[in-house]
C-alpha cells in the first residue's frame, strides 16, 4: 500500500510538472503571439504612414537592387513596380546608376543623401528628385535591405531657376542701368555696387562707403544711414559731392526696416551736367526777362507825337502796381505791344505774361481757356486742364477782345476781378489767384452795355486805368520814325540792302489813311522789301491801295461791294439754318466748317433764332 502511493504521488507530482511546463508554453505563445500581433499592426500603421505620404516617394530595396516595397506615390508614377529593379522601374536603363546612392549604402552601411536623380514617370514625364538612402538591419546587425526616399523638386528646381533668370536679368540691369546703386550696412560696409560705380571706383566690396566715395577718415555727418535707422524715416533724398567731384542726388531707401532690416539701397545720380545746364538756363532766362524788359521799355512803341508821350507817361505810371487796365483803340494800334511794356516795366516782369484772344473761341471753349476744366467736364475733355488765369498767377493776363465775350462768361470774369478766384469748367473747387488783368478792345463798349450786349458793372471793373491808343492817322508825324523802325527791322529779317524810301513813297504814306493802323503800315513795308530790286522802295513797290490814297469812289465801290458779300453770306447761313431747324452742330457739318467758326459767323452777321423761326 505505501508503494502504491508512493508511485501515486510521483505520478501526480510528474504530471503537475508537466501542466506547470504546459502553461507556461502556452503562456509564452500568447505572449509571442501577442507581440506578433503588435508588430503586424506597427507594420500595418507604418505602411499607412508612408502610403499617407502625398509628395515623397518611398521603396525598400535588396542587395540585388530590387524592389521589395513602394509606397502609393510610387505606384501611382510608375505602377507596379515591385520585384523590378530599381534602376528599370525609375530610370528606365539598364543597368545600375554609376553613383547609386542604395549601393553606397550597402557598401558602407551609411545614409547617403541629396543626390538629384532624374527619372521617368509612367506617363515619360522627366522628374527631378532629392534621393537619402538609409539602412535596415537584421539580428547580425548586417544590413538586409535599404530604404529609398525621393522627393520631388522638379517644381523647386524649375521656381530657382526661375529666380536665377530674373536675378541674372536685374543685375543686367543694374549693371546697365545709368545710376548708380550701392547697398550698404550699419558699419559704413559696401555690400552691393553696380557696374557703373565699379567703373569709377573699383570693386570696393566690405569696405566704408565713406572712403571710397569721399574720401574721409570717419562717417559723414549728417549721415542718411545714422537718420534713416535713428530716426526710423524709410526713405530720404539729398544731394552730395563725392571724391571725384561730381555733385550727385542721393536717393537712400532702408532695406527691410519693417522686419528689423539694417541696411539701407542708395541710388546715386550724377546731376553735375543737369545743375550746369540748369545755372546756364537760369542765367539765359534771367538775360532773357532782361532783354524783354529793355525790348518793351518803350523802345518798341515807337514815336514822338504828343499822344504818344503821353501814353509813355501813362505806361511807368500803370506798371508800378496792380491796377486793372483797359486798352481802347482801333485794330492794328499794337494795343498788345503796350500790354506787354506794362507788364515788363512792372515788379512782376520776371512773372508769367499770358495772352488770351478772346474772339477766335467759341462761348464753351472761351470759358474753359480761361478758366481750365476737370476730367469728364464735357466731351473731349479727357484729363485736368489748367486756364489761363491759373497760368498767369502772380503775373498778367491780357485779354485780347474783351468786348467779344458772351454775357455767361462776362459773369465769371467779374467774379475774378471782384473776389480774385474762380471755378474750373466741370469741378466744385474754388481757386485763387493772384494776377494783374490788362484787356484790350477796338469796340465801344459804352454803346454795347446800351445795348445790353456787354455788363455794366463789368465794364466798370475794367474801365478802372483806361488807355486810349490813338489810330495812325492821329499821329502821322510818327511815320518817318516808323517807317526807318520797319526798314531797319526788315533789313535783318529778310537781308535785303534797303536803306531807305523814296520821297514820293513816302507822300503816298502821308496821303494814306491807315485803316489797318500799324499793323498795315508794317506789312506795307514788309511787301516793299519783298518787291524792291534797289536799295531805295519806290511806290510801285507797295501795296497797290496804299498807293490810291484817298480815291472815294474806289472806296465806295469797295465799301457797297462788301456789303453785297456781307448780305449774300448772311442769306446762305439763314437758308442752311432753316434746312437744319436751328440745329448748330448740323449747320456747321453742312457748310463743313468747325462749330466755332460757325457761331463766330453767326455773331458776326447778327443772326439771331428768330430770324429763322
Amino acid at each position: 500500500l505505501i508503494s502504491l502511493i508512493s508511485t501515486a504521488s510521483f505520478i501526480v507530482l510528474k504530471v503537475n510538472k508537466k501542466r506547470i511546463k504546459v502553461e507556461e508554453e502556452i503562456k509564452f505563445l500568447e505572449k509571442k503571439l501577442e507581440m506578433e500581433d503588435q508588430i503586424c499592426r506597427s507594420e500595418e500603421r507604418l505602411r499607412a504612414i508612408l502610403n499617407s505620404i502625398a509628395s515623397d516617394r518611398i521603396s525598400i530595396i535588396d542587395r540585388n537592387l530590387k524592389i521589395l516595397w513602394a509606397n502609393r506615390v510610387a505606384f501611382q508614377n510608375y505602377g507596379n513596380i515591385v520585384g523590378k529593379k530599381c534602376y528599370q522601374a525609375y530610370k528606365g536603363i539598364d543597368a545600375p546608376c554609376q553613383s547609386c546612392p542604395v549601393q553606397k549604402t550597402f557598401l558602407d552601411g551609411k545614409i547617403h543623401s541629396a543626390e538629384e536623380l532624374a527619372m521617368v514617370d509612367k506617363d515619360g514625364r522627366s522628374i527631378l528628385y532629392l534621393t537619402s538612402s538609409s539602412p535596415i538591419r537584421g539580428k547580425q546587425d548586417n544590413i538586409v535591405s535599404v530604404v529609398e526616399t525621393s522627393k520631388d523638386i522638379t517644381e523647386r528646381m524649375r521656381l530657382l531657376e526661375e529666380i536665377k533668370g530674373n536675378r541674372d536679368l536685374l543685375d543686367a540691369i543694374l549693371s546697365n542701368i545709368n545710376d548708380g546703386i550701392r547697398v550698404i550696412d550699419t558699419k559704413y560696409n559696401i555690400l552691393f555696387m553696380n557696374q557703373i560705380l565699379i567703373d569709377l571706383f573699383g570693386n570696393q566690396i566690405n569696405q566704408k562707403c565713406y572712403r571710397i566715395f569721399m574720401g574721409k577718415k570717419s562717417p559723414c555727418n549728417p549721415c542718411a544711414l545714422e537718420k534713416i535707422l535713428n530716426e526710423n524715416i524709410p526713405s530720404i533724398n539729398f544731394l552730395q559731392k563725392n571724391i571725384k567731384k561730381q555733385l550727385v542726388e542721393i536717393s537712400a531707401t532702408a532695406l527691410g526696416i519693417k522686419s528689423g532690416g539694417r541696411s539701407i539701397i542708395e541710388v546715386v545720380r550724377d546731376i553735375t551736367e543737369r545743375k550746369r545746364l540748369e545755372t546756364q538756363l537760369m542765367e539765359s532766362e534771367q538775360r532773357r526777362i532782361r532783354e524783354l524788359k529793355e525790348r518793351y521799355r518803350f523802345g518798341n512803341i515807337i514815336g514822338k507825337s504828343q499822344k504818344i508821350q503821353e501814353i509813355y507817361e501813362l505806361i511807368q505810371v500803370v506798371s508800378q502796381n496792380r491796377t486793372t487796365v483797359l486798352l481802347l483803340g482801333e485794330s492794328g494800334t499794337g494795343k498788345e505791344l503796350i500790354a506787354r511794356a506794362i507788364h515788363y516795366n512792372s515788379p512782376q516782369h520776371d512773372q508769367p505774361f499770358v495772352e488770351v484772344c478772346c474772339s477766335v473761341l467759341s462761348e464753351n471753349l472761351l470759358e474753359s481757356e480761361l478758366f481750365g476744366h476737370v476730367k469728364g467736364a464735357f466731351t473731349g475733355a479727357i484729363r485736368d486742364k489748367i486756364g489761363r488765369f491759373e497760368m498767369a498767377n502772380n503775373g498778367s493776363v491780357f485779354l485780347d477782345e474783351v468786348g467779344d465775350i458772351s454775357l455767361s462768361v462776362q459773369v465769371k470774369l467779374l467774379r475774378v476781378i471782384q473776389e480774385r478766384e474762380f471755378t474750373p469748367v466741370g469741378g466744385d473747387s474754388v481757386r485763387k489767384v493772384n494776377v494783374r488783368i490788362i484787356a484790350a478792345t477796338n469796340k465801344d463798349l459804352k454803346k454795347a452795355v446800351e445795348n445790353k450786349e456787354f455788363r455794366e458793372d463789368l465794364y466798370y471793373r475794367l474801365n478802372v486805368i483806361p488807355i486810349i491808343i490813338p489810330p495812325l492817322r492821329e499821329r502821322i508825324e510818327d511815320l518817318p520814325l516808323l517807317v526807318n523802325h520797319f526798314i531797319e527791322k526788315f533789313r535783318k529779317k529778310i537781308r535785303k540792302e534797303i536803306q531807305s524810301i523814296s520821297s514820293s513813297a513816302m507822300k503816298q504814306f502821308f496821303n494814306y489813311s491807315w485803316p489797318g493802323n500799324i499793323r498795315e503800315l508794317e506789312n506795307a513795308i514788309e511787301h516793299g522789301f519783298v518787291k524792291c530790286d534797289t536799295s531805295i522802295i519806290q511806290p510801285e513797290d507797295l501795296p497797290k491801295e496804299v498807293c490810291k490814297g484817298h480815291n472815294k469812289e474806289l472806296e465806295k465801290s469797295f465799301t457797297q461791294q462788301d456789303l453785297n458779300i456781307r448780305e449774300l453770306k448772311k442769306e446762305i447761313l439763314i437758308k442752311v439754318l432753316d434746312e437744319t431747324a436751328w440745329d448748330p452742330v448740323e449747320s456747321a457739318k453742312k457748310l463743313k466748317i468747325s462749330r466755332a467758326t460757325f457761331y463766330r459767323w453767326l455773331k458776326k452777321y447778327g443772326i439771331k433764332k428768330k430770324q429763322v423761326s
